[in-house]
């Protein structure tokens, strides 16, 4: 009994032994993320995003330059879907903990192997999401890390060349999805509101010319030339037009009813409150103890009641509910006041998932798991105030265990639109881009049927979005390269108007069996004098897809 009284009378000890615990969690999330690499082919999402560096093509939705911004950095890896996905991890754990270093020499940080630790198992919560290769969702993440980071640099050092890297980082953002200037828009205020009597110190005049050189310089990386971006421009103003799900109005009112979803959930730590108030006004010697016992019944109770925390929103709502525990006993220990300016810059990327779900049609909730680094930095600032060390290491121990199971579960149980990866064992043949890929059989039996297609004389595929996959197997480009559902329909015939080039080329038709989908997009490739469809094509043969049947129709 000595030896364990001993043990626990030394903090210290016990935060090395939850570093400890930390880098198994993290040796476990990082081998999961190999092993899981080669598992599975998603026909929508993933394929989606992929299609574009497969065939090194751009997306017929100029709002959205991801595509060329993925090839002008990473085309010339040549690397295959797995390869992607690696990357993609990669891409998010690196920009994460460069942007962690940085807040780590703005802020000081008491228990730092601890506090990278945490930082990777919170920047892996994007894969309960997608078993997603880079997306413009991941170049999103990097680059808003990356303005962060750099801006803190920049005050850190004072070196000039992170204010360009601020530019160049913000003019990527804006390049890889229009939509995301009002989170750019958010970091330069916040910064400026933040860091004024730093900004003051510098040269103004300098600053702003190194800032406009970074965006020019980001501009000439994406363009390569000033007639391109003109070109692209115009497109742009085309394609806003055409986006009503990105619309401003449609983007605050989806914030909104997300916000107040998740801010209604703390009503759930009203019985920790109560506990915190009564021990607030009743003095005891065990107060410490009893309120670590509180957090832990209070973390039990939450992990029942919203089923270990393995769905999307409840994911996201544990974030959310623990930094309101944290934010609590913070209020309870009297420390808001004494550290607020650790506080209000930790507020600031805290607030990165709810800010960015502005910029994208995304709910409020994936936007938590996509930015999760950025968030489990402030998360962690927060942690590291309290007051209490046996408090501090329940409430860091539960966020490693939780997480740790989430990104386990999810990626393993419950991937995004495919079966558990154990049953994934398939080694596809006959696509190269697929190399290693291991699927399961219903998915092995469709790609045997379709990669037969690789022969027929057509070099474009139509498809809808859900099926784009098919493009991938069959090697042949898309011909129309948007997100194109059953919602969509009307827009067919516009869109293939601006491919008028392509139109009299051997094309692939896919179309659902189902008489009214079928019926509804014939009725709008009919309006396409150019491809005449009822005269010149013709059914040749049929395929099954996830238990919907496909009719395939060519050329006569």
């Amino acid at each position: 009994m000595k030896g364990e009284s001993s043990f626990f009378n030394h903090p210290n000890l016990l935060f090395k032994g939850l570093a400890f615990f930390g880098a198994i969690c993290v040796v476990l999330i990082v081998s999961l993320l190999f092993w899981a690499s080669n598992k599975g082919f998603e026909l929508s999402d993933e394929s989606f995003y992929t299609i574009g560096y497969y065939f090194n093509i751009e997306m017929d939705n100029p709002v959205i330059l991801f595509h060329r911004i993925y090839n002008v950095f990473f085309g010339w890896f040549n690397l295959s879907l797995a390869g992607n996905r690696l990357l993609a991890s990669a891409l998010v754990i690196g920009s994460s903990l460069f942007l962690a270093k940085e807040v780590e020499t703005t802020a000081e940080v008491k228990h730092k192997l601890l506090y990278y630790f945490f930082i990777v198992v919170m920047s892996g919560l994007y894969h309960t999401i997608f078993p997603m290769a880079v997306s413009y969702n991941i170049l999103s993440v990097v680059f808003i890390n990356g303005i962060m980071a750099s801006v803190l640099a920049y005050f850190n050092r004072g070196k000039w060349i992170s204010i360009v890297l601020v530019g160049f980082f913000i003019s990527l953002l804006i390049f890889n999805k229009f939509t995301n200037a009002v989170v750019a828009l958010f970091f330069i205020v916040g910064a400026a509101v933040l860091f004024f009597e730093k900004i003051k110190q510098r040269n103004l005049v300098i600053g702003i010319v190194l800032l406009t050189l970074g965006l020019l310089i980001g501009t000439l990386f994406t363009f390569g030339g000033v007639e391109s971006f003109l070109s692209s421009y115009e497109e742009l103003k085309k394609g806003l037009a055409l986006s009503t799900e990105h619309s401003l109005s449609a983007m605050v009112i989806k914030f909104y009813n997300d916000s107040i979803a998740i801010l209604s959930e703390t009503v759930n730590l009203i019985p920790f409150f109560l506990l915190l108030f009564l021990l607030k006004r009743y003095k005891t010697h065990f107060e410490n103890y009893i309120v670590a016992l509180g957090v832990v019944v209070t973390y039990v109770f939450l992990i029942f009641k919203f089923r270990f925390f393995i769905g999307n929103y409840q994911i996201a709502l544990f974030y959310y509910l623990t930094f309101v525990v944290v934010f609590a006993l913070l209020v309870y220990y009297q420390q808001l006041k004494k550290n607020r300016s650790v506080l209000l810059f930790a507020m600031l990327l805290i607030a990165v998932p709810f800010v960015s779900s502005l910029g994208t049609n995304n709910s409020l909730y994936l936007q938590f798991l996509f930015y999760g680094g950025a968030f489990g930095v402030g998360l962690f600032l927060w942690i590291d105030q309290l007051k209490n060390p046996y408090v501090k290491q329940v409430v860091l121990l539960f966020v490693f265990v939780i997480a740790t199971v989430q990104i386990t579960y999810k990626k393993i149980k419950s991937p995004y639109r495919m079966k558990s990866l154990n049953n994934q064992t398939e080694e596809v043949i006959g696509v190269p881009y697929l190399n290693k890929i291991q699927v399961d059989s219903e998915t092995a039996e469709l790609i045997q049927e379709t990669v037969m297609l690789q022969e027929h004389p057509s070099d474009y595929i139509f498809l809808f979005s859900e099926q784009l996959g098919l493009s991938i197997l069959t090697n042949k480009k898309p011909l129309l390269f948007t997100w194109l559902n059953e919602s969509k329909y009307h827009l067919v015939p516009q869109l293939l108007i601006e491919k008028k080039e392509l139109l009299q080329e051997n094309i692939l038709f896919v179309l659902p069996k189902s008489t009214d989908k079928k019926g509804k997009v014939i009725t709008e490739l009919s309006k396409v004098n150019e491809i005449d469809f009822h005269n010149k094509y013709e059914m040749f043969s049929t395929l099954s897809i996830k238990g919907e049947e496909f009719e395939l129709y060519a050329k006569k």
